[in-house]
């Protein structure tokens, strides 16, 4: 009897040994929204938040959040510090996101993320140069993932609708147009045989 509970004791001792490393690990998702002109955030980060809030007034969202407990970033340098969106002819800039690192103390490790997503002004449509490294298409994308030392994964998306680009002719349209060009070059032809 006295081995048997030895034994479960054991085997308990060990379950817990090997699931404690997995228990640390929650890997997160948070989503940058930008729908009918409504910008939100949705995450599962929790208590890791110390700043969370959307003004679709000035159309941006803010985040700020903490790595997970005692762990750092891993390579911070590869961590792009600006993300730029395009409308979906992939020319002309609509949303950006900003990542910006930082340190609970001076000289400490990264362990604080600070995130930007910002729509672009409407009447304001730089191009993209040299070029925008997304392109809005109304699913949800992947902007970055943050890597941290302690195996847990911090994945940044966004999702935006798409904006409406320049009018698309419908077929009556084009046939009209063309119709009318064979016309002028009929016309023009005339002329052109009469002299």
């Amino acid at each position: 009897m006295v081995k048997r509970v030895s034994i479960l004791s054991a085997a308990l001792l060990l379950s817990c040994l090997v699931m404690s490393p997995q228990a640390l690990r929650a890997d997160t998702v948070t989503t940058f929204q930008d729908l009918t002109e409504q910008l939100s955030v949705s995450t599962d980060l929790g208590s890791r938040i110390t700043l969370s809030t959307c003004t679709n007034a000035d159309e941006v969202c803010t985040m700020i959040f903490f790595g997970p407990s005692g762990a750092s970033l891993l390579s911070p340098n590869d961590v792009p510090t600006t993300i730029y969106i395009s409308d979906a002819n992939g020319t002309t800039l609509s949303e950006i996101l900003s990542v910006t690192l930082g340190s609970s103390f001076p000289g400490g490790p990264i362990n604080q993320i600070g995130l930007k997503f910002q729509s672009v002004t409407e009447g304001f449509s730089p191009v993209c140069t040299p070029s925008c490294q997304m392109i809005e298409n109304g699913q949800v994308q992947n902007a970055l993932t943050l890597h941290w030392d302690n195996g847990t994964n911090d994945t940044i998306n966004f999702q935006s609708d798409v904006e409406p680009g320049g009018v698309t002719p419908e077929p009556a349209s084009l046939l009209l147009l063309g119709s009318g060009l064979v016309g002028l070059v009929g016309v023009a032809r005339r002329k052109l045989s009469l002299t």
